[in-house]
């Protein structure tokens, strides 16, 4: 009969995967943390919430009330219009741009507002691209501008808390690659677009967007 016992080498896989968990675990010392990393700390620990598909939703980490905006669209009107002329330009970069988006539509990162209520405080987002042709996966990504000011001067970053870096320095990164015969490195597809935005903070993230000039332009 064959036995389950424990063996050495269960034993040596077993802390070397413990080890590898409690070397990757985040662990910072709150008190290090500046007054707005705190207060983004107990923010997200206070709103957080686990839907039941698994995915987390938060709240916008505002530190100023968001009635401090002004007027958004006709900013992000002007730039999405000076995008679609490099649009007729530039056919191929229409046709990136139109994929990477409608790939977002497909994956519920984002969708189309029919009833906008300009009349409580909210935020147009203007978007644009980067460009990198030696990727072998995502040539094009869109960039939403949330760093771009409204007509009262103040920009939806500025209203948010920022809170503390999650990652370990770069220095010690390396380091810790000289410690083990073997390590492992992965990437989280889209990891940031799996947190979902609580609904009565989506006002703060609308786009204009349009796949064709002949339509009208819809906000998402």
């Amino acid at each position: 009969m064959v036995q389950c016992a424990t063996t050495h080498q269960d034993s040596i896989l077993n802390d070397s995967i413990k080890a590898f968990w409690q070397l990757e675990n985040i662990n910072y010392p709150l008190l290090n943390l500046t007054k707005d990393e705190r207060q983004s700390e107990i923010h997200f620990t206070e709103n957080f919430t686990r839907l039941p598909c698994g995915r987390y939703q938060v709240r916008l980490p505002f530190k100023m009330s968001p009635s401090a905006l002004g007027q958004s669209y006709d900013l992000a009107l002007r730039r999405f219009r000076s995008l679609e002329l490099r649009f007729r330009k530039d056919t191929t970069l229409h046709l990136q741009y139109k994929e990477f988006v409608n790939e977002f539509i497909f994956l519920s990162y984002m969708e189309p507002i029919s009833d906008v209520d300009l009349s409580v405080p909210h935020y147009f987002i203007p978007h644009h691209h980067v460009l990198k042709p030696s990727s072998s996966t995502t040539k094009l990504r869109v960039v939403f501008d949330a760093s771009s000011k409204t007509s009262s001067g103040v920009s939806l970053n500025e209203l948010l808390l920022v809170g503390p870096a999650i990652q370990t320095d770069l220095l010690s990164t390396v380091l810790r690659f000289r410690y083990y015969t073997y390590v492992f490195t992965a990437d989280f597809s889209k990891m940031y677009r799996q947190v979902s935005l609580h609904p009565n903070d989506r006002r703060f993230h609308y786009i204009p967007w349009r796949s064709d000039e002949r339509d009208p332009i819809a906000i998402y």
